[in-house]
């Protein structure tokens, strides 16, 4: 008797913990997503500085060329060269992000996004896969971490014939 009433205990105490959980992930939902409309809405009128206040004061990124860029004031000096340096102020079209916690203070997003840029007259844009590691600090979610992965169109067989012929492979 004394075992299922402790194992009821110990099912009624996990269900109380799971819930309260859940609970917590809804509202961080909720801050993300604000988060994230905030991004883009800040991007959209120009307003950088804006932006990057929802950076830490050392995140970093990774950007589709390879470069990473550390600090706040960094990423801000590389943003406005990236937008003087194109043709015409970029734009972007991004799916919501998926939302992957790692712990109730650490936390991943993920998205699609499509990019309109020119440099030169030349689409240098295109699809791309991004993610950015978020970090709550007191009670606030900011981006601690972002890269951008250009989503390339790769020809598998033609890469297999490629390879093969640069390793001399005959079956």
């Amino acid at each position: 008797m004394k075992t299922i009433l402790l194992q009821l205990a110990m099912v009624f105490g996990f269900g109380l913990v799971n819930s309260s959980i859940h609970a917590q992930t809804i509202t961080d939902d909720v801050e993300i997503k604000s988060l994230w409309k905030n991004i883009w809405t800040s991007l959209a009128s120009n307003d950088v500085n804006k932006m990057f206040d929802y950076y830490t004061d050392n995140a970093c990124e990774i950007t589709p060329d390879g470069n990473m860029t550390c600090g706040k004031v960094e990423l801000i000096e590389n943003w406005k060269s990236f937008v003087n340096m194109i043709d015409e102020k970029p734009r972007f079209k991004v799916s919501d992000p998926s939302i992957r916690y790692l712990s109730p203070e650490i936390g991943i997003l993920s998205w699609n996004s499509e990019n309109d840029i020119k440099l030169d007259s030349k689409q240098i844009g295109g699809k791309t896969k991004s993610m950015s590691l978020i970090h709550k600090i007191n009670g606030k979610w900011l981006i601690e971490f972002d890269a951008i992965t250009p989503v390339l169109q790769m020809n598998l067989y033609q890469n297999i014939d490629t390879i093969d012929s640069q390793l001399n492979y005959k079956p």
